[in-house]
């Protein structure tokens, strides 16, 4: 099962490569989800909401793969960014330090059940 990062940015690829490591997930980055193929829906895909269109991404994510929970990364919290991005369709939000110890509990929760908001 993959972990798919869509981010260039090094710190949340470092804490992606951790989390996955932790839940036995192969890492996936790339900076388009036209590059990931449809072989396998991942267990989530992690956003960069701060990039270009960032929010549409995860719009996209979520039409490609409903079951694959949608998780946005930011450099600072705010609670503007963080209605957006769950209006958008985020299962999580974090910023890009925290991921591995927002994210590996309620990743490996929504692997064993995956699909609903939580």
């Amino acid at each position: 099962m993959n972990l798919v990062a869509v981010t260039s940015d090094g710190l949340t690829l470092r804490n992606a490569a951790r989390l996955a490591g932790e839940l036995d997930l192969d890492l996936v980055q790339t900076v388009s989800l036209a590059e990931v193929a449809d072989t396998e829906p991942p267990a989530a895909v992690l956003i960069d909401l701060e990039a270009d269109d960032g929010l549409g991404v995860v719009s996209e994510a979520k039409d490609r793969w409903p079951q694959a929970m949608a998780i946005g990364l930011v450099t600072m919290p705010g609670n503007e960014v963080w209605k957006r991005a769950e209006r958008a369709g985020c299962d999580l939000v974090t910023t890009r330090g925290a991921l591995a110890k927002a994210a590996s509990t309620k990743l490996t929760n929504w692997i064993r059940e995956p699909g609903g908001r939580r």
